[in-house]
């Protein structure tokens, strides 16, 4: 299912989606009233709606590129969805949808160039405040990256 996706350019169609500004969107309490399909759950609104489906674009990005070096240096990185996701991160209050954006942000860090991480420190400590790191997570160390051990 994710090969298809990578084929059609999927993750650059989500990045696309998610770049929109969903401020200009008006919802009202009208539209809730003529759209009740719309609803998640009895109290819910087309605000929360909305959250809960931008946070599940988010998990299906995160897990159609986790672990794909390509699939994340030719979509998410050459497009700077990084900066996509960080503004999603200050426009919603869902907390799940934060910690679904800070991994698509962590799974891109670890490709950047040394220099690139060290001028955008915000970005890079994004991770920190959302997603809890393992061990194993290295994409912080400024000594040498994935990226610049295939030059």
């Amino acid at each position: 299912m994710s090969q298809l996706l990578v084929d059609a350019n999927g993750v650059l169609v989500l990045l696309k989606f998610l770049n929109q500004d969903f401020g200009k969107i008006e919802i009202a309490s009208e539209t809730d009233k003529n759209f009740p399909f719309l609803k998640v759950c009895e109290e819910s609104s087309l605000q929360v709606t909305l959250e809960f489906a931008i946070n599940s674009l988010l998990k299906l990005m995160y897990k159609t590129c986790k672990n794909q070096k390509e699939r994340i240096t030719g979509n998410l990185i050459h497009y700077k969805g990084y900066l996509i996701i960080k503004k999603l991160i200050a426009r919603f209050t869902l907390p799940q949808l934060k910690k679904n954006a800070a991994k698509v942000i962590k799974i891109q860090i670890k490709y950047m160039e040394k220099r690139w991480r060290k001028t955008n420190m915000k970005i890079v400590s994004i991770p920190y405040s959302y997603v809890d790191l393992n061990i194993t997570d290295e994409w912080l160390a400024f000594d040498s990256s994935p990226a610049e051990e295939a030059m």
